[in-house]
């Protein structure tokens, strides 16, 4: 796991739910340690595709976690780029 792609996916979950990102538990259900609702996470979710070039699946609202989330951006980046390789 990408030490950056982790800082600045926590850094946009941060800046929505204005909370210090560090005073979470990544593996602890988001919604009860912050304010984030299913609309929150659909504004990270879009931020983290402009971010990082890519399309999130809608499943991503089921999230329930920091590193839940995390796991579905590193998949789809993975994805992303195999299928790159694959067309060179």
């Amino acid at each position: 796991m990408d030490p950056k792609t982790k800082a600045k996916v926590f850094n946009i979950v941060g800046e929505e739910i204005e909370t210090d990102i560090d005073s979470l538990d990544p593996d602890k259900d988001l919604r009860e340690q912050s304010c984030i609702d299913t609309m929150g996470i659909v504004r990270c979710a879009s931020k983290i595709e402009q971010q990082f070039d890519v399309d999130l699946p809608v499943s991503i609202v089921e999230t329930r976690t920091l590193n839940e989330l995390l796991d579905v951006v590193y998949k789809v980046i993975e994805e992303r780029k195999m299928k790159k390789d694959f067309e060179l």
